[in-house]
């Protein structure tokens, strides 16, 4: 399994013929929301907001606020955009994905994205493993 924000896990899960999923620290929402806008074409004119297209809700967003990642070019946070491109890539390009989230809690976008994707498990919100103050408190063993 690899982590959305570490493409090259799945150069080395593919050179050991091992299939690919992929994890999701965010909920089924987001994952669709970001391939509609991903199919969608920006309005050229000067609308403010925009609905994203095939989502069980009609969600619109503004223009403000997506990224224009070809304004990073030679900053120093270039490499953002680079990791964001082999990001998607790799969420297209995989066996499946694993979700942060549980199919109760948005029921239609997980239905949504499982047909989209197919391959989509739902592992609940992680952090709710540990139950005891202490565990949750340390990581790695510190």
């Amino acid at each position: 399994m690899s982590f959305l924000f570490f493409p090259w896990t799945r150069d080395v899960a593919i050179a050991r013929g091992i299939l690919g999923l992929v994890f999701h620290g965010t909920s089924n929402f987001l994952a669709c929301a970001m391939s509609a806008l991903q199919q969608c074409r920006l309005p050229a004119n000067k609308v403010e907001s925009f609905a994203l297209p095939d989502l069980p809700h009609q969600i619109e967003i503004l223009k403000t606020q997506i990224i224009n990642f070809n304004k990073l070019a030679g900053m120093p946070m270039e490499f953002i955009m680079e990791t964001l491109k082999e990001a998607v890539e790799m969420r297209m390009n995989n066996y499946g994905a694993m979700m942060n989230s549980f199919y109760e809690l948005e029921s239609e976008y997980a239905d949504h994205h499982r047909e989209r994707v197919r391959r989509v498990w739902n592992v609940d919100p992680v952090s709710l493993c540990n139950k005891e103050v202490i565990y949750k408190s340390t990581r790695g063993g510190e």
